[in-house]
């Protein structure tokens, strides 16, 4: 998670400040999709025993994308509306990118629960509150084939 965020940041910081030099949105907005789209679609296809070189390099590569257009709908909020709405209208993108992300955090997780815990049938011996709250040792003989289970929740999901 921290090549993801540190790249964020960065680019962030870099497209604010592209932007105001272009005065043209388009650019920017393409660019995040692009690389988010690959960034994203490559943390798809990652598995337990990736070389690190590879992931730190798709999490870079979504975090730019990312950061890139996670401003530029305030920023064409801001550019879009009298002066004296610029608040109003920066609130209101505000609102639906939170709104937006804390629904779907919560649909995420319930799917992802809801698989993990299916898991619990296919290993007699490990019950639902190990695979949920406390995977510790006793899970330990498990451990390869929970994890090969989880990462196709986690892919699936």
């Amino acid at each position: 998670m921290l090549p993801i965020s540190i790249s964020d940041i960065i680019i962030t910081t870099l497209a604010a400040i592209g932007t105001s030099f272009v005065g043209y949105l388009p650019p920017f907005v393409i660019t995040s999709t692009v690389l988010s789209s690959l960034g994203t679609g490559f943390l798809y296809t990652i598995y337990p025993t990736i070389p690190h070189l590879h992931l730190i390099g798709y999490q870079i590569l979504a975090g730019a994308g990312l950061g890139i257009g996670i401003q530029q709908s305030i920023v064409n909020a801001q550019a879009s509306v009298e002066i004296a709405d610029v608040g109003y209208g920066t609130t209101a993108v505000l609102l639906g990118n939170i709104i937006g992300g804390s629904v779907f955090i919560g649909v995420g997780q319930a799917i992802y629960l809801n698989e993990v815990l299916k898991l619990a049938e296919k290993f007699p011996g490990l019950d639902k509150k190990t695979l949920v709250d406390d995977f510790n040792h006793s899970a330990s003989c498990y451990l390869q084939r929970i994890l090969n289970s989880l990462w196709k929740v986690i892919t699936w999901a």
